[in-house]
């Protein structure tokens, strides 16, 4: 004969979010539940997006049974199979667990549900169903009933005041709530966006750094095709300059046959005007002789306001 029972639904007025981690505290051990040992990870596997996550585990319970039926069925514990299926994006649990201990002899299934409040999306609800069914089990088939049924009504009660224990633990941590499951393919989009826009931002300086070059490369090509009209310029002033001291030259050696003179005036001995010297440059002197010679060539005879202007001037 199968035994169902099912309990009525228990409503947290907490997110979804926050009573799954709630949950979750309670493994692989928990104080607060004496027959639940211990328990080990099957398999624990996850969606691509990290929408479903899915966990197998296998409990070990001591279950308060008379030691003459431990005695019976030569165990001290017995072990669970239980699935946890977690839908982040629907926000749902749904957790599946069945005897693997004295599988042939008796088979218990158990239910349970956490989904969201159907008025209110901050809450949680939480339902539990369970069947038993014993085959045979050594002549103690009522027994094992009663105590699978005392089992299951502790169960029922301690599952809301774990619950609750583990928020309050939260809530001493600083954490009040949790946020809502978003597909991971959004957040790897955002980053791809983000990651672009740093990538454009590279090239763009990049291509800055290339267009200084380039205008550096332009302007030292300017300046390097400038620089042979200046050698040129160069060039014709030195020419200018050799012819003058050409002429100088030629100029000394006219001055010179007048020697007998005793002295060589440069000015023409006009009065009001001093004579220059020309005897009183030496060869060294042949910046000063030229300026001499060119001013008196070019300019004419000058006063000495203006020979001062224009030696100012020329300095």
């Amino acid at each position: 004969m199968v035994q169902k029972y099912q309990s009525p639904v228990r409503v947290y007025k907490y997110s979804f979010e926050l009573v799954m981690e709630a949950y979750e505290r309670r493994f692989p051990t928990c104080d607060m539940i004496p027959v639940f040992v211990g328990s080990d990870i099957l398999e624990d596997t996850e969606s691509d997006d990290g929408s479903q996550h899915v966990v197998e585990r296998r409990c070990k319970l001591n279950i308060e049974a008379p030691y003459l039926l431990k005695k019976i069925a030569g165990v001290d514990l017995v072990y669970f199979i239980q699935k946890n299926t977690l839908d982040r994006k629907n926000r749902s649990l749904k957790i599946e667990a069945f005897n693997e201990s004295f599988d042939t002899r008796l088979v218990v299934h158990e239910v349970c549900n956490y989904f969201v409040h159907p008025e209110n999306a901050s809450w949680t609800c939480f339902d539990q169903s369970a069947s038993l069914e014993v085959k045979s089990f050594f002549g103690f088939e009522g027994v094992v009933e009663k105590i699978a049924v005392k089992q299951y009504s502790a169960n029922i009660a301690k599952g809301k005041e774990i619950i609750e224990y583990f928020i309050e633990e939260l809530k001493n941590e600083g954490i009040t709530s949790l946020p809502v499951w978003t597909p991971k393919e959004i957040t790897q989009s955002q980053g791809k966006v983000e990651g672009g826009n740093e990538a454009t931002v590279e090239r763009d300086a990049e291509d800055s750094k290339a267009n200084i070059s380039d205008e550096a490369s332009s302007s030292q090509t300017i300046v390097t095709a400038r620089r042979p009209s200046k050698t040129l310029e160069d060039l014709k002033l030195g020419a200018s300059a050799s012819s003058l001291k050409s002429q100088h030259s030629n100029l000394s050696r006219q001055l010179s046959g007048d020697k007998s003179a005793g002295s060589s005036v440069v000015g023409g001995g006009q009065p009001g005007i001093p004579a220059i010297r020309c005897d009183s440059f030496s060869e060294d002197d042949d910046k000063y002789r030229l300026d001499a010679d060119y001013i008196q060539r070019y300019l004419g005879d000058l006063s000495p306001l203006e020979g001062n202007n224009d030696n100012a001037i020329s300095n």
